[in-house]
């Protein structure tokens, strides 16, 4: 118990003294004095300090922070066509998430992140948010430039910190355009490698606008020709603007997001990738304490379907996704939310299963062309989203067939799930 300790006393002492160097000395005092620590031990330890911060000198300040998401969910998932009733459920605790980040300034006036996430279970990579950025600010010219591993954003509510979630889980249209590609899930959104700007017109006030270019295929900050298969990486082209309309009581916000590339799509088709082209317009504000979100998504996938004839052809996916919460003040408690989303997604011919859409469901077999979820969600914010607690409720109907939209082919998903959250 001693080591550990000591152990948590020198990482304590070498992240303050990046800022608060003179101070080091006066903690070690008190810690000699309250008997934590004796005199030899915080002589050692002042020793070992040292040795850490001279190796750092480049850095003006380092910010050490992690967070943590303990989810418990129950599945159940259901066919109900065809004279069949193919059922799979599912029950457990997991965490959900676990972030551990560190965020440095170093001289030249360049930021550093690295974050990992040590909860995922299947993964390309445990990186999340990497990268190295630097600020600009003139007169004509106001924005940050990352280079890195990040999101180019596309699909708002992937754009959307899953801390900052109003339902515990994201939608079966955003997991639809933003899940890992796998012959039904597109793939587009969520992190990439590559060049980042995201900018501020500064003659404009409320007028941002961002602007990538990535590797083509999602979730692969190295060993992307792995990916590829050894085919060319044509690259990805991101852009998208949006503008702020601010009063006493609201804020709303207006825009779109976007994405291009010619090699996107190497799951289906005749050659061993495709273009996907993609476009989401998306709304999201606050009135006093209600809160809001929507979003409208289509993407053109070359290849990406079969028709009647067995030949490949473009598909043409589109989702709706919108979501409220009204958050109510209980004084030193902090507040209560009660949020509710809505999810509509047409594949376009590509197909959806039970398992892409709700998170841990099981697939229980086929594939549907349509699907629409409903989440119902009560949040309380002990300390806004630093500290937070969920209760939800997300039920998923899935309809037709990818050759026929309007089969009779049904199932549905429901998910019940609590979520804890903590952010350091």
């Amino acid at each position: 118990m001693k080591k550990l300790l000591q152990i948590f006393c020198m990482a304590t002492l070498c992240v303050s003294h990046l800022s608060h160097a003179g101070q080091d000395k006066a903690m070690l005092d008190m810690l000699v004095e309250k008997g934590v620590l004796t005199r030899t031990e915080a002589s050692e330890l002042s020793r070992e300090q040292a040795r850490v911060v001279f190796s750092r000198e480049s850095s003006e300040w380092v910010k050490l922070s992690s967070k943590f998401q303990l989810q418990y969910a129950y599945t159940d998932s259901h066919m109900l066509s065809n004279d069949m009733d193919a059922h799979s459920s599912t029950t457990g605790f997991l965490v959900r998430r676990m972030f551990l980040q560190a965020d440095a300034k170093i001289k030249g006036g360049f930021d550093v992140r690295l974050s990992v996430e040590l909860a995922r279970d299947e993964i390309k990579s445990v990186l999340t948010d990497t990268y190295i950025a630097k600020d600009f600010d003139c007169e004509y010219i106001k924005g940050r430039l990352c280079a890195g591993y990040m999101k180019p954003r596309f699909g708002h509510e992937d754009v959307m910190s899953s801390f900052s979630l109003y339902t515990i889980e994201r939608t079966v249209a955003t997991m639809y355009w933003t899940g890992d590609a796998n012959g039904r899930r597109l793939g587009v959104g969520n992190r990439y490698a590559g060049v980042f700007w995201f900018g501020e017109v500064p003659q404009v006030k409320g007028w941002k606008y961002w602007t990538s270019v990535t590797n083509s295929y999602q979730l692969s900050p190295n060993n992307y020709l792995i990916e590829y298969n050894n085919i060319n990486n044509n690259l990805a082209y991101w852009f998208g603007s949006s503008y702020d309309i601010k009063g006493e009581d609201f804020l709303l916000t207006l825009g779109f997001y976007s994405g291009y590339s010619s090699t996107a799509n190497k799951k289906l088709g005749e050659e061993p990738f495709a273009s996907i082209y993609s476009f989401n317009p998306f709304y999201a504000g606050n009135y006093k304490n209600l809160y809001f979100w929507g979003e409208f998504i289509v993407s053109g996938g070359a290849d990406g379907k079969k028709n009647a004839s067995g030949d490949w052809v473009q598909a043409n996916p589109y989702g709706i996704n919108f979501c409220v919460e009204y958050r109510f003040d209980i004084g030193d408690l902090g507040k209560l939310g009660t949020a509710f989303s809505y999810s509509w997604l047409d594949t376009g011919g590509r197909g959806v299963s039970t398992r892409d859409g709700v998170r841990l469901s099981k697939d229980i077999g086929g594939t549907y062309n349509n699907a629409q979820g409903f989440d119902a969600s009560l949040n309380w914010y002990l300390r806004g989203d630093d500290l937070k607690f969920q209760l939800g409720f997300e039920y998923v109907q899935y309809s037709g067939t990818p050759e026929n939209r309007h089969a009779n082919h049904v199932a549905e998903s429901l998910a019940v799930r609590t979520q804890l959250q903590i952010k350091l």
